[in-house]
């Protein structure tokens, strides 16, 4: 690991990309918490439909690009209305470009890598992380919750992917 001069990073020429301009960088993760039943899950989908299409979404430029949304919080039954309703079945969408996963695990992470090495998602949506941790022994409270995010941060850096985590707030 080298020494970075503070200076030469403050002159970079370098600009942020953006995934959803001016709200989702490219090469992050974003945790979003709300309240259960706000509408977490139907924005994301939403969000997965303009960056499928590269339609601009609430009038801000949508990089066009792959989805894989992995649901593991509610039934695909559920899913399938809010799909329907924001416009999937009506609409001329490639559906190539959006993946649906079920039942994902934190603890395979390594078949997370294996999909955006395939595929090159630009955005991953994950709901929730809640559900995603079910069987492991980790304390959201403590820091060691903070783990599994972390190693998803180093995937979005790796891949240039966006990676946006559901959570609900009791």
């Amino acid at each position: 690991m080298e020494v970075l001069d503070a200076k030469n990073i403050a002159l970079s020429e370098d600009a942020r990309k953006w995934t959803i301009a001016g709200i989702l960088p490219e090469s992050s993760v974003m945790l979003l918490a709300a309240a259960p039943g706000s509408g977490k899950s139907t924005m994301l989908y939403n969000w997965a439909f303009h960056v499928a299409t590269g339609r601009p979404w609430s009038k801000r430029r949508c990089k066009k690009g792959k989805c894989l949304i992995i649901q593991c919080d509610e039934p695909v039954v559920d899913a399938a209305e809010k799909l329907q309703i924001i416009g999937y079945a009506d609409d001329d969408l490639d559906f190539n470009n959006i993946g649906f996963v079920e039942n994902w695990r934190f603890t395979n992470i390594p078949q997370l890598v294996s999909w955006i090495k395939k595929d090159r998602p630009r955005l991953v949506m994950i709901d929730s992380l809640t559900s995603c941790l079910a069987g492991m022994d980790v304390d959201l409270i403590r820091s060691d919750a903070g783990n599994s995010i972390y190693e998803l941060r180093d995937i979005a850096n790796q891949y240039g992917c966006s990676i946006v985590i559901l959570h609900h707030l009791n």
